[in-house]
């Protein structure tokens, strides 16, 4: 124990200055820098928990059935949505193109995770912001009855989803290099915001009503950034 507590106490005095700057990058007091991004994804562990990929262990069946609507079915007349929307959802073609895209987005998410990133077939990684949780808060906090219909038009929450991916930013700028390592950044986040948030889920499963899916992703927006290491964090201690 005495060699060890004498390691750690060196490595505390090697790794004492290093911090997280204003621009993101972690330095030392020379200004050398250590990492370009904080962790590879700028965020505090202290935010982070365990979450589970849904899509990921699902059977072809099962994640069609989870995330595609079946409008191509004369018969499909579904108690989630208001009949209104079904009658649009069924006639009208651009709609299909949406719907078929965000699939097509699903499916190589899936094939990523479990090729590149998930390579293990284990489903639980640590992310920030606890999805599920939200949703749950959202339901009791709207009293939303998972028997009912919700007023969400699908098309709202494909474009909702979108912008919410737009505005959640890990790296300041907008060259090349930045673009490419924002991508990087929220990669693995935005596959679980994808696929939690499909379009058939938050309507059959969730049920959520306009007011609830709205402040569920004001909710995630806000804890996403809250995640993000603060500048000026002495994580050359934390590391140590």
């Amino acid at each position: 124990t005495s060699e060890t507590g004498y390691i750690q106490r060196r490595l505390v005095k090697a790794m004492e200055d290093i911090m997280v700057k204003y621009d993101g990058t972690v330095r030392n007091s020379l200004g050398c820098v250590i990492q370009f991004l904080y962790g590879e994804d700028g965020m505090d562990a202290v935010w982070i928990e365990s979450q589970k990929l849904d899509s990921l262990k699902m059977k072809k069946s099962e994640f069609l059935k989870a995330y595609r609507f079946e409008y191509d079915d004369p018969n499909w007349n579904p108690k989630y949505i208001r009949p209104d929307y079904i009658e649009d959802l069924k006639s009208i073609p651009e709609f299909h193109d949406v719907f078929e895209a965000e699939i097509s987005k699903l499916e190589s998410d899936r094939l990523l995770l479990a090729t590149q990133i998930a390579t293990t077939g284990d489903n639980s990684w640590p992310l920030p912001v606890n999805l599920a949780r939200l949703i749950q808060n959202a339901q009791k906090l709207f009293k939303i009855d998972t028997r009912g219909t919700s007023d969400l038009m699908p098309m709202e929450i494909v474009e909702a989803v979108d912008k919410l991916q737009e505005r959640l930013r890990v790296v300041p700028g907008d060259d090349h290099l930045s673009d490419e390592a924002q991508r990087n950044a929220t990669l693995f986040f935005n596959i679980l915001l994808r696929s939690t948030l499909a379009c058939k889920r938050v309507l059959q499963e969730y049920r959520l009503s306009r007011e609830a899916f709205e402040w569920v992703i004001g909710e995630i927006e806000s804890r996403f950034l809250q995640s993000l290491v603060a500048p000026g964090e002495m994580i050359g201690c934390v590391a140590a």
